[in-house]
């Protein structure tokens, strides 16, 4: 029960004196907790009062260490950059004098492959190879098509195969 219920019933029945002790010893107990209260928010706000101007004094301090430390990376960063830079511009220069001299030499790139198209490819694999091979090849081509329950013969397989046959033979 709660300990406003308590006290009503407690007034309720005629024991007024108890409910007056219980209602002075609540006050007295809230007292003590707002005087811990009152001692806690003295004590901080005495802290804040003492380390905050110093804290506030100190960011100048943070802020110079953290911008000579940015600004000298920033130095390596370019010191090294320039070098770079030089040294791809006595490349570029030493390019320039080999192709007016002619001397540079020149790589000679094999012939590219033509482009096979989805046809062509079946039809190169039917024809390499032996019987069963082929066979293979083609089912792999289209078991997609298909279920994996149906593992029977494969009508479409078959006619497909005899069309690049003929194909080949012609």
């Amino acid at each position: 029960m709660c300990r406003k219920h308590i006290l009503v019933d407690i007034c309720w029945f005629g024991k007024a004196s108890v409910a007056k002790e219980l209602a002075a010893a609540s006050l007295r107990r809230q007292k003590e907790a707002m005087e811990t209260a009152k001692r806690t928010y003295e004590i901080l706000n005495s802290e804040l009062h003492d380390e905050l101007p110093a804290l506030h004094d100190s960011r100048v301090l943070f802020m110079v260490t953290n911008m000579q430390t940015l600004f000298a990376a920033e130095e390596v960063f370019h010191t090294e950059t320039s070098k770079v830079y030089s040294e791809l511009e006595a490349i570029v220069d030493k390019l320039a004098k080999e192709v007016q001299r002619g001397t540079l030499p020149r790589k000679v790139l094999p012939k590219p492959q033509p482009l096979q198209g989805p046809n062509q490819i079946a039809a190169n694999s039917l024809s390499s190879g032996p019987k069963s091979k082929q066979t293979n090849n083609i089912m792999m081509l289209f078991t997609p098509l298909f279920p994996p329950f149906f593992k029977g013969s494969f009508p479409y397989i078959e006619e497909k195969k005899t069309c690049l046959e003929r194909q080949e033979a012609t």
